[in-house]
């Protein structure tokens, strides 16, 4: 055991760590993260639509319940779909000290596992290229022993059949990852979220809220219109 681990090159271990297990240890951290952040959100939303405390509310309630009031002021009809996309698609999540977009986050850890697969093949065509070299080397020095030919290519065959161990290595990771998104599954934990605020903002916000009615807006209409009409 300890003999074959000697085998595998200090290349191939540097570029398995960086290239495979870092990046999959932090994509499982960064998933279930993320996960947590939108799944709490939604039970905060939910304990409004329940008519319980308020409490501490996430940072997208209070940036829709300030764009709902200015569009609400502004229209007779507010399109709280819209509204909720486009205040989503800003939402931003920290991890490891790096505040990206939530759908950014969430489209890295769906793409890992593909990437994984590629650094896994470079790994593996690396050594093999490498390999060969020695290959050529040992041959091209034409010892006329058999014996000592076979030795001489024995530790570079091996070291070919090592270097698949990189393919092995992120093909397990980047089935951990699959089984990671769908365990964690941020898709399903958005929709409910966004579910939540438009119920939230449709039925309980909009009634709540103090501002023009729809009559005020239709009477402000045609006084402008009137005052157009006679300049």
């Amino acid at each position: 055991m300890f003999e074959l681990l000697n085998l595998i090159p200090s290349y191939l271990i540097y570029l398995t760590v960086t290239l495979v297990i870092i990046p999959t240890i932090a994509a499982v951290c960064l998933r279930y993260s993320l996960y947590q952040h939108l799944t709490n959100s939604a039970k905060k939303v939910n304990r409004l639509l329940a008519l319980e405390s308020r409490g501490q509310q996430p940072k997208i309630v209070e940036n829709l319940e300030n764009r709902f009031r200015q569009a609400r002021e502004k229209l007779e009809q507010v399109n709280t779909i819209a509204l909720i996309d486009g205040v989503y698609s800003q939402e931003k999540f920290t991890c490891f000290g790096f505040s990206l977009r939530c759908e950014q986050w969430d489209y890295f850890c769906q793409t890992l596992p593909n990437l994984l697969l590629a650094f896994g093949l470079l790994g593996t065509f690396f050594g093999i290229t490498l390999n060969l070299s020695n290959i050529s080397q040992a041959l091209e020095q034409g010892s006329p022993d058999v014996t000592n030919l076979i030795v001489q290519l024995q530790t570079p065959l091996q070291s070919m059949g090592i270097a698949f161990i990189t393919s092995l290595i992120a093909i397990f990771c980047s089935s951990v990852l699959i089984l990671i998104n769908l365990r964690c599954n941020t898709n399903l934990a958005k929709s409910l979220l966004i579910s939540s605020l438009e119920d939230y903002l449709d039925n309980i916000f909009q009634r709540s809220i103090e501002g023009i009615s729809r009559l005020d807006l239709a009477i402000n209409r045609m006084v402008k219109q009137q005052e157009e009409f006679f300049r």
